[in-house]
């Protein structure tokens, strides 16, 4: 289960699986308002991604993790972009690519997703053209070609 903590970040993304196993649809309610409660009375907008349990009555936004609304928001411009084809069915995020590499963050957020194990964050090498490691002779760099996603007021189509 991933419900948003912050603005639009995860928790609790180590014990997702875990939690999944052992939660009822009605524990599911029950949990989803607490938090919900919670999240609202310190000024958070809680919402969860790859649910196939519905928790807006609860409070709870059906967003994904990766929100196209808010990218959009961030950017000033409108977002044009279908799921990421390559996540689970209800995933509701849209495509995106890891730019980075698990473990190289030092804030050691409990949360994190992108933090396997405990303790001090991979040394990134300062002259490195990548995060978190030296490309080495078994590495392969592939160019990925970019699609446009992003539509300016301009260059959107008038019906009138």
């Amino acid at each position: 289960m991933i419900i948003s903590a912050s603005r639009r970040t995860d928790i609790p993304a180590f014990h997702a699986e875990w939690m999944i196993e052992r939660l009822r649809e009605e524990e599911m309610h029950l949990m989803a308002c607490e938090i919900a409660s919670m999240a609202r009375a310190r000024g958070m907008i809680p919402s969860a991604c790859a649910e196939q349990v519905d928790l807006t009555g609860e409070g709870i936004e059906a967003r994904g993790c990766i929100d196209k609304e808010d990218i959009g928001q961030l950017l000033g411009a409108r977002v044009v972009s279908a799921k990421d084809a390559g996540q689970r069915s209800a995933c509701r995020c849209m495509p995106s690519v890891d730019i980075g590499c698990y473990d190289t963050c030092g804030h050691e957020c409990a949360y994190c997703y992108a933090r396997t194990r405990r303790g001090p964050a991979v040394q990134c090498g300062v002259h490195s053209p990548v995060l978190g490691a030296e490309i080495g002779p078994e590495d392969r760099i592939t160019e990925r070609r970019e699609k446009k996603i992003l539509l300016s007021e301009s260059e959107q189509t008038s019906l009138f």
